[in-house]
């Protein structure tokens, strides 16, 4: 099997604007996330000294493939929040590293896989594994992490860890599935849209603060809420990332912009634009959505419309609303530096660039 030699590129840090949030530079934004990471530095030091040592890569396409996309400039999100969670639930086992490093598996899993699936080039500034190494090799090795991952839960002893994060590869599955489902169609409802929500972003990020609160052996009163933080953290996520699609530039976001519209992905900042549209201007978005490629006049017909109804404002206002949701989630468990520690990391994720 060949494989194409391409070499990543580097990005200089891009400016945002936007109505309702801070305009930041990728340094900038770097600082806050940093700042937000910082009671948990030393086991995201330690996660990223030994993440690549729990995948024994048996051909060096594989290994190739793993350390790329592990070295792709991701922010470790997913494994600051079981951290803090963890922190929160007074958890320091031996579990702990391994169970981050589940989580940025099943992350990096599913974007090898939604890569193929989207045809996608660039991530993250860089070329994808599927650009560099083609689709076979890429769904190969995102099989290879997601199965040791699954031995990796199998290790804790825990049934729960194993039915909870098995439940939200299967969730994030369909979610993709529904996704792709929906392509260039305009039958999409908000509720359609908030399932793929669930799958997409939402389940993962809600399961691994569960998974914290299981191996704490936390009551389930406060395992659900530590569910509830994340599922809402998740929702809020991808609404900040849905609502920059349609306003960053393709430094900032590390693809290239209107990439879902591109890719005929009908999200919220659309959604709420075609349901406050006349007649005449649905029959304009179902006119360019039917098309399998859009030219140039149909984006900027798209995006005066975003403009014209502010469904990006809007996106924005209920990424804040859900992250609000998230921190009132957390009142089940005593105010302490540590919730207090995690309730930031939600704040300043609204304010991340990718």
């Amino acid at each position: 099997m060949s494989t194409e030699n391409l070499q990543p590129t580097e990005n200089p840090g891009a400016q945002e604007s936007g109505t309702s949030y801070t305009s930041v530079s990728r340094d900038i934004t770097n600082q806050i996330i940093a700042s937000a990471f910082a009671p948990v530095k030393s086991q995201l030091n330690q996660l990223n000294k030994n993440i690549s040592s729990y995948v024994v890569c048996e051909t060096q396409v594989a290994q190739d493939v793993l350390n790329h996309v592990l070295n792709a400039g991701g922010k470790r999100i997913r494994p600051a929040i079981f951290f803090m969670s963890a922190r929160l639930c007074a958890y320091a086992g031996d579990h702990l590293i391994p169970m981050a490093a589940v989580a940025e598996f099943i992350h990096t899993a599913s974007l090898l896989h939604d890569d193929v699936i989207d045809d996608s080039k660039l991530r993250r500034g860089q070329p994808s594994g599927n650009a560099i190494w083609g689709d076979r090799v890429a769904i190969l090795v995102g099989d290879l992490i997601y199965a040791r991952a699954s031995e990796m839960m199998a290790e804790t002893g825990c049934i729960e860890v194993v039915k909870t994060y098995a439940k939200a590869i299967r969730i994030m599955s369909e979610g993709e599935i529904l996704q792709l489902e929906s392509l260039f169609s305009i039958n999409f409802s908000r509720d359609d849209y908030f399932k793929v929500l669930f799958g997409k972003t939402g389940i993962l990020i809600a399961s691994l603060c569960q998974v914290a609160g299981i191996l704490a052996k936390l009551p389930k009163k406060e395992t659900q809420a530590l569910y509830d933080f994340g599922l809402n953290v998740g929702y809020a996520f991808q609404l900040l990332d849905d609502a920059l699609d349609y306003s960053g530039d393709d430094l900032t976001l590390g693809k290239k912009k209107y990439t879902d519209l591109v890719e005929g992905k009908f999200t919220l900042p659309l959604i709420i634009a075609y349901e406050k549209s006349t007649p005449g201007e649905k029959s304009l978005i179902i006119d360019i959505l039917s098309k399998k490629s859009r030219l140039d006049a149909d984006i900027e017909n798209i995006m005066a419309l975003i403009k014209k109804y502010s469904s990006r404002e809007e996106t924005l206002n209920l990424a804040s609303e859900y992250t609000e949701k998230a921190m009132a989630s957390l009142s089940v468990f005593p105010p302490s530096p540590e919730r207090e520690d995690l309730e930031n990391l939600a704040r300043f994720l609204l304010h991340r660039i990718f």
